[in-house]
């Protein structure tokens, strides 16, 4: 089983608290996962980057990461269920990419943050495909 992170760091604090009400109500472990710990929360006050703390304040402006324990298939499925929810919600100054140094991460950017980091051309495609589908 691998451990998946999803960033949540760039997004304004009601955004990630609806997006973490989202992924929770959404994602539910696939049948062979039998861990008890599928969905959990990563805080900013953690000490070390593997404490993942449940117990602490679950104010949505603590939270850095949602970790999920999961299969790297499924890693395309959950970053398109998080584009899903910015199309939903009409939020489009997002976009979601997976991480190119860590293949078991999505990031969530501000779209002028990717833009000056060089991810035009996938802030692009993903507005084509946006368009493209309403």
């Amino acid at each position: 089983m691998l451990v998946i992170q999803i960033d949540v760091e760039s997004l304004e604090e009601n955004i990630k608290s609806e997006l973490v009400q989202d992924m929770k109500t959404e994602l539910s472990p696939p049948i062979d996962n039998i861990s008890n710990n599928y969905f959990k929360l990563m805080y900013d006050d953690s000490e070390n980057d593997d404490d993942y703390n449940n117990s602490k304040s679950t104010s949505s402006h603590n939270i850095k990461a949602i970790i999920l324990e999961e299969n790297e298939k499924h890693l395309n499925k959950i970053k398109h269920k998080i584009k899903e929810f910015f199309i939903n919600k009409a939020i489009d100054e997002y976009i979601v990419i997976k991480d190119e140094i860590d293949n078991s991460k999505i990031i969530i950017l501000k779209r002028t943050h990717a833009e000056s980091k060089g991810c035009i051309t996938v802030a692009i495609v993903e507005w084509n495909l946006r368009t493209k589908f309403n």
